[in-house]
């Protein structure tokens, strides 16, 4: 192993040059000419150049771990299974001598830090990957294929064992490998965001109202969403009077945690509509619908449960600056008011939805 310090410093500017094309190929196949060519690089890194049959480890202990922002990334057991299929082996033992640990964390950007180690606990490679891609698919692609190029300096799964060849001075004038297939294009990003839910209102109404509602979330970018809504509740009865509520809402809400499982959206809008009122008694003063207006504020948690589908919860609460006090005309006697509406109104909401 004399010759492992020589070949670690010797190549240290290639390995910088890997590092880069690791995290390129991940969008596209174009680039992969260029990461077999440094392929050889990569594993001088983890042994002597000494012996072809050690250029690189056979079997690796791998420990991968998802840190702040990475809870939506792929678990270890799915990339083990990515490692596998590229290399056409499983290179994965418990009692492995070379180890590699790798955390993927978000901070801006998305970054992959990787360390190589041999059985005594000295590092090997230390290495660090990021991008500014909105998901964290091209950074877990690099780091698996920096993890592919560490076992194998042939590349993933080569299709026929190469042929002897005269020692390679420059990688650069390699002659280039065959073409491989292009990845599996990423699936887009979620655009619209369909929610139908249960809802109890308070103030807008004599007394609590159940309701039911549904809104559309436009998910116009990676932190922010507009979002229009729609909801009803029905006519209750109170004496000889029965009120209801119609109204629309249109909202401009923040998205906090856009990659986690749960995701939470405080939310800022107008609402608009029309208080309906009957009258089953004494004669009323300007009965039928009355227009509703206030400016509301709503906090809204939702959960993805699998594949597109999600639950959905709301708290908000709404200041009603336009409001109506309805009066009732008696026979012989004066006025008197029904109900007058209060200048400050709340609901609560639970339903399920889906991701577009």
């Amino acid at each position: 192993m004399n010759a492992l310090p020589l070949a670690q410093s010797s190549l240290e500017s290639r390995a910088a040059t890997l590092d880069a094309a690791a995290v390129h190929a991940a969008h596209g196949a174009f680039l992969w000419a260029t990461l077999q060519r440094l392929a050889l690089a990569a594993a001088l890194l983890l042994a002597a150049p000494t012996a072809a049959a050690q250029d690189a480890p056979h079997t690796l202990r791998l420990a991968w771990a998802r840190g702040d922002g990475a809870d939506l990334c792929p678990a270890q057991p799915e990339v083990m299974t990515a490692v596998r299929g590229r290399l056409g082996r499983d290179p994965f033992t418990a009692d492995a001598t070379t180890s590699a640990e790798v955390l993927i964390e978000r901070a801006g950007r998305w970054r992959a830090r990787l360390l190589f180690r041999d059985a005594a606990g000295a590092v090997l490679l230390r290495r660090e990957l990021d991008d500014g891609a909105e998901d964290c698919a091209a950074i877990t692609s690099a780091a698996a294929l920096s993890v592919v190029l560490a076992l194998s300096p042939d590349g993933p799964a080569p299709a026929a064992p190469p042929a002897p060849a005269a020692p390679v001075r420059d990688p650069e004038v390699a002659p280039p490998p065959a073409p491989r297939p292009p990845p599996a294009a990423r699936p887009p990003p979620k655009r619209v965001r369909l929610v139908g839910s249960a809802e109890l209102l308070w103030g807008a109404l004599p007394r609590v109202a159940p309701g039911a509602a549904l809104h559309v979330d436009l998910l116009l970018a990676r932190r922010w969403a507009f979002s229009l809504g729609a909801a009803l509740s029905p006519e209750l009865r109170v004496d000889t009077w029965a009120f209801g509520l119609t109204r629309a809402s249109a909202s401009g809400c923040f998205r906090a945690h856009p990659h986690r499982r749960v995701e939470l959206t405080p939310c800022a809008g107008v609402s608009f509509g029309l208080v309906h009122a009957v009258t089953f008694g004494p004669t009323p003063v300007e009965p039928g619908n009355h227009p509703w207006l206030a400016a509301h504020l709503e906090g809204r948690a939702v959960a993805r449960v699998g594949g597109p589908w999600v639950a959905y919860a709301a708290l908000g609460g709404a200041w009603v600056p336009l409001r109506q006090d309805f009066v009732v005309l008696r026979p012989g006697a004066a006025s008197r008011s029904a109900y007058a509406q209060e200048p400050f109104a709340a609901w609560g909401s639970l339903g399920v939805g889906v991701e577009l």
